[in-house]
Parts: C-alpha cells; sequence; structure tokens
C-alpha cells in the first residue's frame, strides 16, 4: 500500500486526469510517477496492541482465508487448520477481554485445546452457548497435542469436521467476540 497524505500515492500511477502543461493537453493519462517524499505529520498516538486485538485481528485475517477454502472441494484438511487457528485466537480473545492473562492463554492447559478454550468462556462468563457444537470437538481433537492434523504420523487417515456449519459458526462467532470486545 503506497504511503499517502492526502488519498493520492505518492508513488505509482496517477490517476485518469485531463491536464494542461504549458498550455499543451497531456492526455487523459499521466506517466506513472516514481520518487522520494517527506512528509511531516502531526503529532499522533498508537496504542500498544492488546493480546485481545491481536487474536481478533488475527482471526478477522484468516477467516476470508476459511471461506475461499470452504468453496473447494480439494482444501478440506487446510480449511481445516485454518479454522482451528481461528477458533483458538477468537476464544483466546473473549477470554483476554475477560481477563485472563497472556501467560495462561498460551500454558499448556489452554494454549491449543479448544474445548478447554471454550469451557474457559463459557465457566468466565463469555457470550458463548454452553454446549460445544460437535465441529468444535472433532477440530479440538485434531488442532490440540499430539497435532495430528500438522502432524498425521502413523495414521491411515483423518477424520475432518465438515466446512458447514464450521465455517458459518466461526463467522458467527467472529461477530460475537467483535461485540464483546468493543463492549
Amino acid at each position: 500500500m503506497p504511503c499517502t497524505r492526502t488519498g493520492i500515492p505518492l508513488v505509482g500511477p496517477s490517476p485518469p486526469v485531463k491536464a494542461t502543461l504549458g498550455g499543451h493537453r497531456m492526455g487523459s493519462r499521466m506517466e506513472p510517477i516514481t520518487g522520494r517524499a517527506n512528509i511531516t505529520l502531526d503529532p499522533m498516538t498508537v496504542a500498544p496492541v492488546t493480546p485481545t486485538d491481536a487474536y481478533l485481528g488475527a482471526a478477522e485475517g484468516l477467516l476470508p482465508g476459511a471461506q475461499v477454502l470452504a468453496a473447494s472441494t480439494e482444501s478440506a484438511m487446510a480449511l481445516t487448520l485454518v479454522c482451528g487457528h481461528i477458533a483458538e485466537c477468537l476464544l483466546k480473545a473473549l477470554l483476554a477481554k475477560a481477563g485472563i492473562a497472556e501467560k495462561e492463554l498460551a500454558g499448556r492447559a489452554l494454549r491449543h485445546d479448544l474445548r478447554g478454550l471454550w469451557q474457559r468462556a463459557v465457566a468466565t462468563g463469555c457470550p458463548v452457548g454452553a454446549a460445544e457444537p460437535t465441529w468444535l470437538k472433532r477440530l479440538s481433537a485434531l488442532h490440540n497435542a499430539p497435532f495430528h492434523l500438522r502432524y498425521p504420523v502413523g495414521l491411515n487417515g483423518l477424520v475432518l469436521p465438515g466446512a458447514e456449519p464450521m465455517v458459518s459458526d466461526l463467522k458467527q462467532l467472529a461477530e460475537v467476540v467483535r461485540r464483546a470486545v468493543r463492549a
């Protein structure tokens, strides 16, 4: 993404314009402009990224990819891997917002345990249903140690959760988390 001050790229092709130079019409497109610029901005403050923001940002960044993968019949394993990480990040965002320390979220007891994260979210009063979705149970078994989804050593096959309702449920969970985080 080019650096902008007023919405006009400093590097890259110019927008279509009708321009004149010394009274001569230059046409409807100008040549690309390449150069350096030094811009002084008014003082600003950038808040540090909280664990809640980081987890939610990761989940939101991956969710569109999960939707693309769900549309393909040849990407079930990739979809399952991505959805496991999305679910983990969404649940950790809720728990971080509820005050659970990052050290605990990253600890062995909860780290990749989607069922444990879900149960902790319920116990903490986070806005998730008390009953774990069936797909979450299957996904947790693959996503948590011994990480069969990432390292299927010694296995003849994997039973993966279906794309639906997993992806639709994750989209709904992301909306629940967004509302909870902004509350």
